[in-house]
């Protein structure tokens, strides 16, 4: 099987669509329900999500990183 499958003109290498390639996959037939639950998963989102970390790379971060390394060094 190649690793392109869209190369071959296969369509059972794409569940989604029908056999004459024209057709749209079912996932999109109902543009309602779609809207329905990308707006459920856009207001669940914050409340799942933990606040990230600073990042390492974070200026404030960096500087008090060499502060301290100054510090510990010239003791």
């Amino acid at each position: 099987m190649s690793q392109w499958p869209w190369r071959t003109g296969n369509p059972s290498a794409f569940p989604g669509l029908d056999a004459d390639w024209g057709s749209t996959p079912a996932w999109t037939s109902s543009p309602r329900t779609c809207s329905l639950s990308a707006t459920a998963q856009t207001r669940a989102a914050p409340t799942r999500l933990a606040p990230s970390p600073r990042a390492p790379t974070d200026p404030l971060v960096l500087a008090l990183d060499v502060a301290a390394a100054v510090l510990v060094l010239s003791r």
